[in-house]
């Protein structure tokens, strides 16, 4: 099962693309010399049914932007994880972006699907999980 943050009736879309793909044309950029910002993003771009479907998720469940951030911001004000309830209000409001730049310029070629992106971040969160606190988490030791 999937939760969607939902704004309204729709569910905002997003995308995706894992940093060391950016470091690579990050490079590429220095080499040519180009000049300006390069939006790079994975395809495809995932809606929340394409969220499910790569989780593993037979299904999402419509969940609200306001509630999430309520839940958010609780669990970690109570130190049980290290997301701020900001971080709500960015997911639900970042636009799409063409990569067409990126293409023409530095050839961006999205090499990694960000439905295999976004598994590998949930598995690495899930390993994580495993790994003892940071200080903010672990709270005040008297």
């Amino acid at each position: 099962m999937s939760v969607t943050l939902m704004r309204g009736r729709t569910s905002p879309p997003f995308s995706l693309v894992l940093m060391r793909l950016c470091l690579k044309y990050r490079g590429r950029a220095i080499h040519l010399g180009a000049a300006g910002a390069f939006n790079l993003a994975a395809e495809p771009v995932l809606h929340p049914q394409t969220i499910a479907h790569a989780i593993g998720a037979s299904r999402s469940i419509p969940f609200s932007a306001r509630a999430a951030r309520f839940l958010v911001g609780l669990t970690w004000r109570l130190r049980l994880q290290s997301t701020d309830p900001g971080w709500v209000d960015i997911a639900v409001t970042v636009p799409l972006m063409s990569t067409e730049r990126a293409r023409d310029v530095l050839g961006w070629i999205p090499e990694i699907p960000a439905t295999d992106a976004l598994k590998e971040v949930v598995d690495g969160v899930g390993q994580h999980a495993r790994l003892t606190a940071s200080p903010p988490l672990r709270g005040k030791t008297t």
